[in-house]
């Protein structure tokens, strides 16, 4: 019997916004305050009736998916409820990648890099494009390290806040177009001084930010962060909304509280990393 109450976690990417995208090393974790669960209700429309049809018609999605029993059941009223907000940088999609592969699946596939690929398949349904990165974190539940040369699932519980800092999420009061926001990061990066400044700072400002994470060094972290948050008012600033920007400034002149991208940024939630004196 499946469990009904297995919860599929939103996520934070926590460090490498951008960077990811050049090869650069990123951080990203499960965030279980917003989750997705498989409910059944009565006469209620689950809307997943096309992402059902996308499977059935991908060659590659249906000898691994068993769209039988997923239609069986969408008709007997299951459905996903989640609380994930769409359009906030928290990978609501990936969890309904991740709880229909889990429920779905024929033969449940082990290797992480084999997943990433199905789930990439799988999440292009709804942004035409897709890392698979979002609903492999969903599925595992576990924190992952991306760099160039591959994706580590990392055992580490990073926790948002301790005895120095705490993580918390703005909203800036609007939802986010991540497709729209890569393509103008990618357009940015025709720009050859942009680039190089980019890979020069920011990126080597992120891995700055991991090792002081991996190695529990919290001084260390915040410190990674503020340089971080002032280098993106210069490289990421069409990222910044102008419902964030003045306090992103205000935080950084008085030193007590930090911003960031939470992902592409443009909308949807901003990390705020708050000094605890």
């Amino acid at each position: 019997m499946f469990n009904l109450e297995k919860a599929y976690s939103s996520k934070i990417l926590l460090i490498g916004e951008y960077g990811i995208l050049l090869g650069g090393r990123a951080f990203s974790m499960p965030y279980p305050h917003y989750c997705a669960r498989w409910k059944y209700g009565s006469s209620f429309n689950s809307g997943l009736e096309p992402f059902l049809a996308f499977i059935k018609n991908n060659n590659q999605l249906n000898s691994i998916i068993n769209c039988n029993s997923f239609d069986s059941e969408l008709k007997n009223n299951l459905y996903l409820k989640s609380n994930i907000p769409h359009g906030y940088g928290l990978g609501s999609s990936g969890s309904v990648v991740a709880a229909v592969y889990d429920r779905y699946t024929i033969q449940p596939e082990k290797n992480p890099d084999t997943l990433q690929g199905i789930f990439s398949i799988m999440e292009s349904f709804f942004h035409g494009k897709s890392s698979g990165l979002d609903p492999l974190i969903s599925y595992l539940n576990k924190p992952l390290i991306f760099s160039k040369e591959g994706t580590l699932i990392s055992e580490m519980e990073f926790k948002l806040r301790n005895e120095l800092f705490s993580i918390t999420l703005v909203d800036s009061g609007f939802r986010r177009n991540t497709e729209n926001c890569i393509n103008t990061f990618n357009s940015l990066l025709q720009n050859t001084q942009f680039k190089d400044g980019f890979e020069k700072e920011l990126m080597s400002y992120n891995s700055f930010a991991l090792e002081a994470l991996l190695s529990n060094n919290h001084n260390h972290f915040i410190e990674a962060w503020k340089l971080i948050s002032k280098s993106s008012l210069l490289y990421l600033s069409s990222f910044i909304p102008v419902s964030i920007r003045e306090d992103w400034e205000k935080g950084l002149d008085s030193g007590k509280y930090f911003y960031k991208l939470c992902g592409a940024g443009g909308g949807g939630y901003f990390l705020k990393l708050e000094v605890i004196e």
